[in-house]
């Protein structure tokens, strides 16, 4: 059978250098999803709610609603026409391409409806195709060439990171994957070809990137700029050179990003706590400091406490970590979820303290201590 002209072409693909390996994997993947009769995709329904509000986002942008608005009025509609709604921490620049995608297939002459879905059907899988790509990319700095190619079909196993592809999945954290991987690659070289510093501005600047889109990229940030800047310090010269090229990229690069997502007058507002639930976690022994004194606990049990998590300190002694993670996981398995409407309904851009009470002696109420109000002139 190998000797089949015909079949020749189709097992050279099973072969190094697998070339189209990575369209076969694309294919198979989506053939899946078309033979499972309970896809929800093929009922014109998505994934999860993230999807729905995702795909409400990039229609709401479509008509009209402004760039800096990333507030969703249909949800907690207030009373007495006031505008309301709930800040949506979702970035414009992960909308950009479904919207583009959305509008050329509405110029072919499908309906908003329709071209919503067939973005939600399509997108996630041409996400996937870039991020087999990029998955190779990266490969190739420490694999033989001839065996990048199969990084696709191990890619199929990952079966965690492939759900992020599923068509109708079209929340941030596929885009995020590739941004991630890139960076990689980048790194990968910028360590392999220190003289080369257009390594490490490129590493910055998707990395800045990744951040805009979704701070889940946090971790990752923290792990690859730890890596580098270790590997700068200990190589020094060229690697510090490339070092500085990273940091710098970043930085300017989240500048940027910071300008092209929010209002001017929105620049110097903190307020990605609003989301978040913060807990600290100090593994520091103060006596250690000497005469130098040490001054994180104070800034770390105020940005805890202003947010509804806590800090716990477990000192030097390592052991107590484990018991800090089973607390934080208890607690925030525990939380309710309450909402009400204020009587204030100005949109001045100001915090506002809020305060939660409970009946009972024994009761302690853990909470953020307020919310910024909706920017002027958002939409």
């Amino acid at each position: 059978m190998r000797n089949n002209k015909l079949l020749r072409p189709v097992f050279a693909i099973f072969q190094p250098p697998f070339e189209g390996l990575w369209l076969v994997a694309l294919l198979y993947y989506a053939w899946c999803f078309i033979i499972y009769p309970h896809s929800p995709i093929l009922r014109g329904d998505l994934p999860d709610t993230d999807d729905y509000m995702y795909l409400n986002q990039v229609l709401d942008w479509m008509k009209g609603q402004g760039w800096y608005d990333n507030i969703q009025h249909r949800l907690d509609p207030p009373p007495n026409g006031s505008t309301g709604g709930v800040p949506i921490h979702f970035s414009r620049f992960a909308q950009l391409p479904m919207a583009g995608l959305i509008y050329v297939i509405e110029l072919l002459g499908l309906g908003p409806k329709g071209a919503a879905t067939l973005m939600a059907a399509f997108y996630p899988l041409m996400l996937l195709g870039v991020f087999f790509i990029a998955v190779r990319w990266l490969a190739a700095s420490f694999l033989p060439k001839e065996w990048t190619g199969i990084t696709a079909f191990v890619a199929l196993f990952a079966t965690g990171t492939m759900f992020m592809f599923q068509p109708g999945h079209i929340d941030h954290h596929g885009l995020i994957v590739i941004l991630v991987t890139l960076t990689l690659g980048c790194a990968m070289r910028m360590m392999q070809n220190p003289e080369q510093s257009r390594w490490g501005f490129y590493a910055g600047l998707l990395m800045a990137l990744a951040l805009t889109i979704a701070l889940e990229v946090l971790p990752w940030m923290l792990l690859i700029s730890g890596w580098l800047g270790l590997w700068a310090m200990a190589k020094g010269g060229p690697a510090a050179r490339n070092g500085l090229a990273y940091g710098l990229a970043l930085y300017l690069g989240s500048l940027i990003a910071l300008a092209l997502t929010r209002p001017p007058e929105g620049f110097l507002i903190f307020d990605v706590l609003s989301y978040s639930i913060v807990y600290v976690i100090l593994i520091a022994e103060p006596s250690g400091y000497g005469n130098f004194g040490y001054h994180g606990y104070s800034a770390a049990k105020r940005i805890s406490e202003e947010t509804g998590g806590r800090l716990i300190n477990v000192g030097a002694n390592g052991k107590k970590l484990d018991a800090a993670f089973q607390t934080i996981e208890e607690e925030l398995r525990t939380e309710y979820l309450a909402s009400y409407t204020p009587s204030n309904a100005k949109q001045d851009g100001s915090f506002r303290r809020i305060s939660v009470q409970c009946k009972g002696d024994d009761m302690k109420v853990q909470v953020r201590k307020g919310y910024y109000a909706p920017q002027p002139d958002a939409r």
